[in-house]
């Protein structure tokens, strides 16, 4: 709407009248002054430019902020908002709207950096390292199910918003690598603070730091000065002492170090060797440092590459330029400092927490503390205990963190000062809580909070004399969980009782209810109470009951006290129950508060029901049966029996020559009736069969086994037995057994057990299912027969378990290639179609390095060795020896290492190489490496493969599912198989699912590592004997 003037031609006295028009309105504004054409001209076009603007003013969204030209509009912010508003709140529930706004805009800033950032430097996650990280977390808190309902009720967050800011997480984790610098060295540092204002006892300090600063020019490590002066009467911990950094940058110094001046210094060096000023820190030491490492990128830190990018705000007025970053929503927090000493500078309000001899109260002339340890005043570590919630990584404020003496006495304190002294402090709102501690004791750390609950930090902290040690403890919020159960599910009337049970636990494995700590009488409390879901009755509690006794009433409620962290009750509350009616009778349990924040939370556990009848006799005294066990293919002795059961009921009187008749069939197996003849020589007396059959045995002949063995592993057939109106029906399964040979060499586990599907071998027969052609030694279980071949009854080793050797522990390292490996490395570059790369012409082979890689079909006719992360095998990998007299710098031999995991896709079928991992090795993955779950292995697993070569891992998952112990040929040895060559097809072994074959000149060939090469043999030395 605009306002306009004009003069009124009848109005004499020469007044203004104004008058209001709309946009709309243009056109009767224009008759009103048509005389004057300019002026129309010059009205319409700033009756449009208002109209703009006021729509860009007012009706269209403008964006609130804009990173490197992408857009965040305020509906962007509100919807960050709406998703992450109850997470945020978990961790300070009195955040404002206007709060929790500026983190979902400074959050969306955060990510439009990582993403951009991320883009251009080409850096992603994959599903793989997704998926690790995320287990390793759900790990961290207990069950998967309970992981994901504490995240739904707790943060309002789904499993996918989860992964989603997860992924995000670890993508900057990468980026920061990338982009921020990354600094490494040692500090000595010469402490000034023992002697108060004693100034020349600080100008000694100074002194000596610089003293010891040529010493360090020359190149002697801080480490070694230290010990240099461990039996010295001046110059001693804590006067002096060092600790190392890595990783050190401009974004988490405050995590290091106590003041500024530290990285300041550190900053400026840039060459390892390089050694800094003395500076006087803020934590109370003159200090050096030497530089021993600068990776990473330009930036000294993750503020300075935001920096760089250009962000404008889009609200009314311009906003100062964003400093400092949201930190991620999902920041990893180490639990303890693993290595060299931290230190952390924030915001601290409130009174530091004194401890031991260093208490006022404590440190006075004739006190025990002051005269057993005059000098005691001075030995003091420093402690900051930083609380964050696990999810969000949020700091945590109003967190109580207790500090208490634990037993462990070593430097001859009077305990009676110490014993009781508990050490309180609240964390402020950086999440922080900051101690002085005496260094001659050590301590329990604890925090607890009335949103989380209670958790045990450390057992045994023990403080660093002079230094501040920083924990960063993850708060897991506490969730309880019930389950119900009941011994029988289906009685009769007048049967023995049956048994309710009914387990409570704690699902987190982190975070506990609070008990009563040291210092407090603060405990948490819940209830839990067992209710009839369906039918009634009086019930007799075994354990647990109400909290007035064993009362048979119900609801039976009870309370119980603190639940620690993956704890359950104990004993479980259990009862038991009388069937005296028929009916349908079902418990469950319930618990109240089922989370650490909300005291109107409940849990009710699944029902537990019995399902009771009335007791009625047999039909006629007869009762029908089916005996079957499942059928596993190449069984030629698979039976059904049917029968049936007479008892006292089939004689109501005396009688002889009573018959009855009964039937059987089903599928597969042939169908039938009998006719039993029996006497009755009194009323209830058992019966005599006097004619007829009561059991029927039916076996598989050749034709039906034949059928079952071409059935998929699953189907099923059902038998029945019925005589009057009662029918009993079983059902039985057709499944296989895998099994896996190796021939040429030993089997071994280093630190575990060797277990296969298995099966006893008779003496002196071929053996079936999985076996070694030689020994198997392992730490621990060996489920798989050793010298299976051999079965000459006089000279050992006997098959089956003749070279088994258990409880046998290997030495670190066995598959340690270290120092073997050729010094340089060709970057790993497929060749045609993916394959495996050939070496240059003029080498006899070559040794080649990546990431993760991908190995399709290859020929190979040299050495090859490739080292690499992860290595996903797709195709078959054949060598081929070359013919004329054998030369080992002309044979082919192919080692692939993975640092990691070695997956071989569903579709291989051979591999003539040695395969060493890290981690482990799949044999039936996707063609991107992702393992098969194992209730797909029967369909996508059914190709067989054959390594000829060796495999060793920390895990060996044998996964392919084709053929059956049952059916394979007899006399599989390395004879009849092999015939001393390689084959794809594993020979007569047709039914062998894995075939791991080591083939005799690899005893006498070489592989190409460092310094390897061999003389042309004319003769073979200490091969293996062939059993």
């Amino acid at each position: 709407m605009i306002n306009i003037t004009k003069k009124d031609p009848s109005n004499k006295s020469g007044e203004v009248i104004s008058g209001a028009v709309k946009c709309a309105n243009v056109k009767n504004v224009m008759l009103k002054i048509k005389n004057n054409k300019l002026i129309t001209v010059l009205i319409l076009i700033i009756v449009i430019a208002v109209c703009v603007g006021f729509y860009f003013l007012f009706i269209k969204e403008r964006p609130v902020l804009t990173v490197n030209g992408v857009k965040i509009y305020k509906s962007d912010i509100a919807k960050d908002a709406n998703l992450n508003k109850k997470a945020w709140r978990a961790s300070n529930k009195n955040l404002s709207e206007k709060e929790v706004y500026e983190k979902a805009k400074n959050h969306l800033k955060e990510k439009a950096f990582i993403s951009q950032g991320s883009k251009k430097k080409n850096i992603t996650v994959s599903d793989k390292e997704l998926n690790e990280e995320y287990r390793k977390r759900v790990a961290e808190y207990g069950r998967e199910t309970d992981f994901l309902t504490m995240l739904r009720e707790t943060y309002g967050w789904t499993k996918e918003q989860y992964l989603e800011n997860l992924k995000l997480e670890l993508i900057k984790e990468k980026l920061v690598t990338e982009v921020v610098a990354s600094y490494s060295g040692e500090v000595l540092f010469v402490r000034y603070d023992v002697y108060g204002n004693d100034q020349q006892g600080v100008e000694q300090a100074l002194a000596k730091a610089n003293e010891l600063r040529q010493q360090m020019i020359s190149g002697k490590k801080p480490e070694d000065i230290v010990d240099s002066f461990e039996n010295s009467t001046l110059w001693h911990r804590p006067f002096i002492d060092s600790y190392k950094f890595t990783g050190l940058n401009g974004s988490n110094d405050k995590e290091y170090f106590e003041g500024r001046e530290d990285w300041q210094n550190i900053s400026k060096l840039t060459t390892p060797g390089q050694v800094t000023p003395v500076y006087k820190s803020a934590g109370g030491y003159f200090g050096v440092a030497v530089l021993t490492a600068r990776n990473g990128g330009a930036h000294n830190s993750w503020d300075a590459y935001t920096s760089s990018f250009k962000v404008s705000m889009g609200e009314r007025k311009a906003i100062y330029q964003y400093t400092r970053t949201y930190a991620s929503l999902f920041k990893l927090v180490i639990n303890h400092v693993q290595e060299g000493v931290k230190f952390i500078y924030t915001e601290f309000t409130g009174k530091v927490a004194y401890a031991i001899c260093e208490h006022p109260a404590l440190n006075k002339s004739g006190s025990c503390c002051k005269l057993k340890n005059p000098g005691s005043q001075i030995h003091i570590g420093k402690l900051e205990v930083i609380v964050t919630d696990s999810v969000t990584g949020d700091k945590i404020p109003g967190a109580t963190v207790r500090v208490w003496f634990n037993g462990q006495n070593y430097h001859n304190l009077c305990n009676s000062e110490i014993d009781n002294r508990v050490f309180r402090q609240e964390t402020n709102r950086n999440g922080i809580a900051r101690f002085e501690l005496s260094c001659w004791v050590h301590y329990t750390i604890s925090v607890s909070h009335a949103d989380y609950g209670y958790a045990i930090v450390d057992e045994n902290w023990k403080p660093k004399n002079g230094a501040t040690d920083t924990i960063n403890f993850r708060f897991h919020k506490w969730t309880l969980r019930a389950s119900s159960d009941v011994d029988r599910r289906n009685v009769q009337v007048g049967d023995p009782p049956v048994v309710f049970t009914h387990d409570i636990w704690n699902a987190s494995n982190k975070s506990g209810m609070r008990p009563g700590a040291p210092g407090t009488d603060v405990k948490d409390t819940f209830k839990s109470t067992v209710i009839w879901e369906s039918g009634s009755g009086e019930v007799y509690w075994v354990s647990n009951p109400n909290s007035g006794g064993a009362t048979p009433t119900m609801p039976s409620t009870r309370t119980h006290g603190p639940l620690g962290a993956g704890k359950r009750i104990e004993p479980k509350r259990v009862n038991r129950f009388t069937p005296s009616s028929p009916g349908v009778y079902c418990q469950s349990i319930i618990v109240k508060p089922s989370v650490s924040n909300d005291d109107k939370s409940s849990f009710t556990s699944g029902r537990a029901c019995v399902e009771v009848g009335l007791r009625t006799p047999p039909d006629g005294g007869f009762t029908p049966h089916v005996d079957v066990t499942d059928y596993e293919k190449g069984n030629n002795t698979f039976s059904v029996t049917h029968r049936v059961a007479a008892d006292r009921s089939a004689c109501p009187s005396a009688g002889n020559n009573l018959t009855r008749t009964w039937s059987y069939g089903g599928g597969l197996l042939r169908e039938g009736t009998q006719t039993v003849t029996y006497n009755c020589s009194a009323p209830n007396a058992v019966p005599t069969i006097t004619g007829g059959d009561t059991v029927v045995t039916l076996y598989a002949d050749s034709t039906q086994r034949n059928t079952l063995d071409a059935q998929d592993p699953g189907t099923s057939y059902s038998r029945f037995t019925t005589i009057g109106t009662s029918t009993e029906t079983k059902n039985f399964t057709v499944y296989e057994v895998p099994y896996t040979r190796f021939y040429g060499h030993d089997v071994h586990a280093t630190n575990g057990d060797v277990i296969f599907n298995t099966n006893p071998i008779p003496p002196n027969s071929q053996g079936i299912a999985s076996a070694s052609q030689y020994a198997i030694i392992a730490r621990s279980t060996i489920a798989m027969a050793s010298a299976a071949f051999h079965h000459n009854a006089t000279n050992p080793p006997r098959a089956p378990y003749g070279l088994s050797v258990g409880d046998y522990a290997f030495g670190e390292g066995e598959r340690s290639l270290e120092g073997k490996l050729p010094t340089t490395a060709i970057d790993y570059s497929p060749g045609a179609g993916g394959s495996l790369p050939t070496p240059p012409v003029d080498a006899r082979g070559g040794y080649y390095k990546g990431d993760d890689i991908t190995i399709e079909a290859s020929n190979v006719s040299k050495k090859i060795t490739v080292k690499a992360k992860n290595i996903t095998i797709n195709g078959d990998i054949t060598t081929v020896l070359p013919p004329g007299p054998f030369n080992d710098s002309t044979t082919p031999v192919v080692l692939l290492i993975a640092d990691d995991d070695i997956n071989i896709s569903s579709n291989v079928r051979q591999i003539d190489a040695v395969l060493i991992a890290g981690g482990e090795i799949n044999t039936c993955t996707t063609n991107t490496g992702a393992v098969i779950p194992r209730n797909q292995w029967h369909t996508a697993c059914q190709n067989k493969l054959v390594i000829n070569g060796a495999i060793g891992a920390k895990n060996i998952n044998f996964q392919r599912s084709i053929g059956t112990r049952l059916k394979g040929n007899t006399n599989e040895d390395m004879a009849r198989v092999f015939n001393g060559n390689m084959a794809g097809d594993a020979g007569n072994l047709t039914e062998a699912a894995e075939v791991i074959n080591y083939p005799g000149y690899l005893n006498f060939t070489s592989f190409y590592l460092l310094n390897s090469g061999r003389a042309n043999y004319q003769a073979l030395f200490n091969a293996p004997p062939r059993l």
